[in-house]
């Protein structure tokens, strides 16, 4: 289920986050105030898009060929994992 958030509930996000985000609970106590989202949905738009510390720049050459090295280090790891993922039915 994709959840989408309106502009308008993303500024409220953050500036609940302004004034919550140094309590350890601050995603259940935004989702009391924002009652149509779970604390696990404003926790993950805003690891994956609020959160003022994201890099939301493209890798560089560098961040690329490490990543391209850890995933040769680790291909067979990753096939097995992938394999089964894939059996149960997950993928």
């Amino acid at each position: 289920m994709v959840v989408l958030f309106s502009e308008s509930d993303e500024i409220l996000i953050i500036s609940y986050m302004e004034s919550l985000g140094h309590h350890r609970d601050c995603f259940t106590r935004i989702s009391r105030l924002m009652p149509k989202y779970t604390a696990g949905q404003i926790f993950n738009h805003w690891k994956n898009n609020l959160n003022p510390e994201l890099c939301k720049k493209p890798f560089g050459y560098y961040e690329k060929e490490y990543i391209i090295g850890l995933v040769n280090q680790n291909q067979e790891f990753l096939v097995l994992y992938f394999e089964k993922l894939s059996r149960s039915g997950i993928m």
